[in-house]
């Protein structure tokens, strides 16, 4: 098909038997184009990744919901407020220009025809060149001065390497920045570069709203938003970005399926406006957004049999995004329900301080009920632990379930003592993220295995840091040898190595020395600043 510009072109194939894209399942494509001229000849190729969803943002009458409309004194858009293009000169070592650290840059230089380059987070994977493994697309545009190129878009790099010959390299970066409110004046100096280090991850993720990471996606996504919202509680204060997450992943409603199309990211999502509310001392957002936490929870209620249970939804169960389909975590469904419980008792919390009653006393009537099923089906008196099942009384012990009932007040506070101890001895399967290896270190420092998040943080931060780490990355995988370090979802460097997920010891450190650690998912108030000497600010 051809556009009213003579120089577009709209190619329709079919792709038969495909396999979608999820996130358990990242099947990408890769489709080639070759530009010919007329002896048959190819002049120019591209390759571009791609995988195959639908994506759409309805109203319940079917029809587009309308836009907000932002008044802005400049003219950016809102997405673009608060960053300042600023150049960065590069250093060339061995084929290779180094921006020193992990950058969010367009790639800028001077050829006298269109360059071709790539990029990477790590010297290998720019380096590499397995093009169908790319996350990026890596193309070169002219830009108004005459052998001057930039890059199509801002791309997540340290490396460059040019296959072209190329002059006056430089990298323009976009990038937010953000100033950091709290520092951490406490710890030994390798535990503050670990602070240090999670600061810097957790701004490069700072875009008009946080991503989860800056090389893949993009994107916010409900449950590592609980991570971002409480880091930077203790660090940027950046109430503005939560806000702008929690509008930007909540606002299709139910009627367009859970959030990030993930049963337990709706239950984050609720938990997650009750965590800023408290962390960031404002009610009046959640009162401004009431409607939605409103048709999101009884949406959560829906979905529950007369138990009060989630068994299973067409949408995706993640947990722990970096074990998804991993047979170590088990069915899943007591983690998922017990953060099903805290959904609809956080709910409850603001229903009753904004003076919803009846709201408050439905879900508060459907928490505690399911609190007690929960303990009633999965919950072992001889072992003092949880199981991953609550429909399978011989389902085995995992950690997630475990954890999350001692941070929502599932178990009682003997049951926390043996469900910590059990933790801090590695008695059951690791964690797959170090997204759930921060939260379940809340549930460690707070009943005082602060010493065990110690040594965790400095074997996996500290690990990152001993490989080069200018930002953490989604996983610690250290057993992998070689660069399948940088392997994620059976793709070679989908490994993202600065996401906001990483961000944790923001908040586990300034916990770890705090006189009396409180627990953010239970107290109602800042966590630990009333009694935290670790923090300036």
């Amino acid at each position: 098909e051809q556009s009213n510009n003579p120089n577009n072109r709209t190619i329709k194939l079919p792709l038969r038997n495909f396999r979608p894209w999820s996130p358990d399942h990242p099947n990408l494509y890769t489709a080639r184009v070759d530009l010919v001229d007329g002896n048959g000849a190819v002049i120019q190729t591209r390759r571009e990744r791609f995988g195959v969803r639908k994506f759409e943002v309805r109203g319940s009458d079917g029809r587009w919901r309308k836009c907000d409309v932002f008044e802005s004194s400049c003219d950016l858009p809102p997405h673009r407020a608060g960053f300042t293009p600023k150049e960065l000169m590069p250093t060339l070592a061995n084929g290779l220009w180094d921006a020193g650290r992990e950058v969010v840059a367009f790639v800028r230089c001077r050829c006298a025809k269109r360059p071709r380059f790539t990029v990477g987070e790590s010297e290998p994977e720019a380096r590499s060149d397995a093009v169908d493994g790319f996350e990026q697309t890596c193309l070169m545009v002219p830009t108004e001065k005459e052998g001057v190129w930039r890059s199509n878009a801002p791309l997540a790099f340290r490396y460059v390497r040019f296959v072209d010959s190329v002059e006056e390299v430089s990298f323009v970066l976009d990038e937010a920045t953000p100033t950091l409110q709290r520092t951490f004046t406490a710890g030994t100096a390798r535990e503050q570069a670990i602070w240090s280090t999670a600061a810097e991850t957790l701004r490069l993720c700072t875009r008009h709203f946080y991503v989860d990471a800056v090389k893949r996606d993009r994107l916010p996504w409900a449950g590592d938003l609980a991570i971002s919202l409480l880091a930077s509680a203790a660090s940027f204060r950046d109430g503005l970005t939560v806000r702008n997450s929690l509008d930007a992943l909540g606002s299709g409603g139910p009627e367009c399926g859970e959030v990030n199309d993930i049963v337990d990211y709706s239950d984050w999502w609720v938990i997650c406006h009750w965590l800023y509310r408290h962390q960031f001392d404002d009610i009046e957002f959640a009162r401004n957004r009431w409607a939605w936490i409103r048709s999101r929870t009884d949406s959560l209620l829906r979905l529950a049999d007369a138990d009060g249970f989630i068994a299973g939804t067409n949408a995706w169960l993640f947990i722990d995004h970096g074990a998804s389909g991993c047979t170590d975590l088990g069915p899943r469904t007591t983690p998922l329900n017990i953060l099903q419980f805290a959904a609809l008792d956080k709910a409850a919390d603001l229903a009753e301080e904004l003076g919803f009653g009846e709201d408050a006393v439905k879900w508060r009537k459907q928490a505690l009920s399911l609190r007690a099923n929960i303990r009633r089906a999965a919950f072992d008196p001889s072992r003092g632990l949880f199981r991953c099942d609550v429909f399978d009384r011989g389902s085995p012990f995992r950690r997630h379930g475990n954890f999350f009932a001692v941070l929502f007040g599932v178990a009682d506070e003997t049951e926390c003592k043996r469900i910590v101890d059990a933790l801090a001895k590695d008695e059951m399967p690791a964690t797959g993220t170090v997204w759930m290896n921060a939260i379940e270190g809340i549930a460690l420092i707070l009943h005082g295995r602060g010493d065990v998040v110690r040594s965790r943080l400095e074997s996996i931060w500290g690990g990152m840091l001993d490989r080069g780490a200018t930002t953490f990355w989604e996983q610690w995988q250290p057993e992998r040898k070689g660069d399948a370090i940088y392997n994620f979802y059976n793709r070679p460097f989908g490994l993202a190595l600065c996401h906001a997920t990483a961000a944790g010891p923001l908040f586990l450190l300034p916990m770890i020395y705090a006189e009396h650690p409180t627990n953010p998912f239970r107290v109602h108030g800042e966590f630990g600043a009333e009694n935290n000497c670790a923090m300036k600010g």
